[in-house]
């Protein structure tokens, strides 16, 4: 409905003369932040400082765009508390449908917890070269706290484990599947969802696929068939 009325109010305002970069450029009223940088950082700001109970300053890339009086300025940034730069968060709130902001700050709070049992695990296997493992969060308005439990973190927010393995260089794709197959297993035994990538020491992708093992209905893992299969594609990309 709203993108109809920011069609036809462009239309209208086209017929008069008006460019529809001016209407972009027009002001929202009564949104909580003014159609400028700083009212917007200074917003933000302000938000996650509320949400954390810590005072966040901007540390990298930030973008202001309107798209017009109906749908208003959305602000995007990358923040980190002043106290501790490391924790880079991307955040994001906007005049209209996100006031509230969305980021992903929480996953500092559980990411050793969640990230050392994949570590140990994979690090476990005898054929694994190296593995990488990032804990992420899609951006949410949710206030997460680091009393929170892990658990009901890792089943009701949308984090997942990015995991990344290298394998040894020099086999047959029978032998690399039946390897990448044996670490689909050794994942979905953790308790958290995870998106693995596997790859030929640092030359070349040789699998990627998403490893679901918490909630009611966890997906089946590939048959060795269709690892061969994706391993193909992969070398064709």
């Amino acid at each position: 409905m709203k993108k109809r009325l920011l069609c036809a109010a462009a239309a209208l305002l086209l017929l008069c003369g008006c460019s529809l970069e001016a209407l972009r450029e027009m002001d929202r009223p009564g949104g909580p932040f003014e159609n400028d940088l700083d009212s917007a950082r200074g917003y933000l700001l302000g938000q996650l400082r509320d949400k954390y109970g810590v005072e966040f300053s901007v540390v990298g890339e930030e973008s202001l765009e309107n798209y017009g009086p109906l749908a208003g300025a959305t602000y995007t940034c990358d923040a980190a508390p002043v106290d501790d730069p490391e924790r880079v968060t991307t955040a994001l709130v906007s005049q209209t449908k996100y006031r509230k902001v969305r980021d992903d700050y929480a996953r500092y709070f559980f990411r050793e917890e969640a990230e050392a049992p994949a570590r140990e695990r994979l690090e476990g296997i005898d054929f694994v070269w190296f593995c990488a493992v990032e804990l992420r969060l899609p951006q949410t308005s949710k206030t997460w706290n680091p009393e929170d439990d892990l658990r009901i973190f890792l089943e009701t927010s949308g984090a997942y484990l990015d995991i990344k393995v290298y394998l040894e260089e020099g086999k047959t794709d029978e032998e690399y599947a039946g390897q990448i197959l044996d670490l689909l297993e050794n994942v979905r035994e953790l308790n958290a969802n995870s998106r693995m990538s596997v790859l030929e020491s640092e030359k070349e992708y040789l699998y990627w696929g998403i490893v679901t093992a918490l909630g009611e209905a966890p997906t089946p893992l590939p048959t060795k068939e269709e690892i061969l299969e994706q391993m193909e594609i992969s070398r064709m990309m």
